[in-house]
């Protein structure tokens, strides 16, 4: 879904600047014809480069997969423990990648959303909220 949305934004902005092209040069007499070919070839090689990077400037990264599982085990003292994902994987969890600041109510079998992201030492939970 994200990838759709990078490409539409990118043939706006190479639409938009296009057009601005069109209507800032639209006496032929102010450039050559073999420099308006050019420059025309500069627009669409340089706004999609463009859009992608003011894309993630503009709107960030939201392709985040939240997932859902359960609690496996938690100690309270050590401040980690860990979660069964639905989907089979035992994914580690730290308390500050839990959302609610109370850990010592955390029970097995605990119903959970997060998102996985990956660390030095493997797959971990974050943004990790009770359901």
């Amino acid at each position: 879904m994200m990838g759709i949305k990078k490409i539409v934004f990118s043939l706006a902005l190479a639409s938009l600047t296009f057009i601005a092209f069109q209507f800032v040069y639209a006496d032929q007499r102010l450039i050559p014809e073999n420099m308006k070919q050019v420059s025309i070839f500069c627009i669409f090689l340089l706004a999609p480069l463009c859009s992608v990077f003011f894309h993630n400037k503009l709107f960030g990264n939201t392709e985040e997969l939240i997932e859902f599982g359960n609690i496996k085990w938690f100690n309270s003292r050590k401040g980690y423990g860990f979660i069964s994902a639905d989907h089979g994987d035992e994914i580690f969890v730290h308390f500050r990648n839990i959302e609610e600041k109370e850990t010592a109510n955390i029970r097995e079998g605990q119903r959970v959303k997060f998102v996985t992201i990956s660390s030095e030492k493997g797959l971990q939970a974050d943004k990790v909220s009770f359901i």
